[in-house]
């Protein structure tokens, strides 16, 4: 079976094929999309966004996330060790993602990602308060 199917897709057709419960590619005909169509917020969107999220206890990561393009998985794999707040800059590292259910932590998938980014002076004042409310905070997630 080709390897440009989905990802769960393509694992529950290897099942299928394996238990005999259907015949070798059965979806041979499917071609994916040469490029997906991505959803791109307008200025006007984020900026409604961030006025609505700016009482949650995620807003820095928010704010990183719409100003500076962060992927979701570099998101969360921000570790505070590769932020520099008296510098403005962060460092992407690290991502997080799913997998089967399981959270797996690794470098993000190409070197172009390793990058450092700049952090204006409201995100670094968000990010200050932030941290200084997590650490009063008994440990979770986020």
């Amino acid at each position: 079976m080709p390897n440009n199917y989905p990802p769960e897709f393509r694992r529950q057709m290897v099942e299928l094929v394996r238990a005999g419960r259907t015949p070798e590619e059965p979806a041979k005909e499917f071609r994916p999309s040469a490029q997906s169509i991505r959803m791109v917020w307008t200025p006007e969107q984020t900026r409604l966004f961030l006025e609505e999220a700016r009482r949650h206890r995620l807003f820095a990561l928010y704010r990183l996330i719409t100003l500076r393009g962060l992927r979701r998985g570099e998101a969360c794999g921000l570790r505070w060790k590769d932020v520099d707040l008296d510098e403005g800059s962060a460092r992407i590292a690290w991502q997080l993602v799913q997998l089967a259910g399981q959270i797996h932590e690794g470098r993000p998938k190409t070197d172009a990602s390793m990058r450092t980014i700049a952090l204006p002076t409201p995100t670094r004042r968000f990010s200050r308060r932030w941290r200084w409310r997590r650490r009063r905070r008994p440990r979770r997630c986020c």
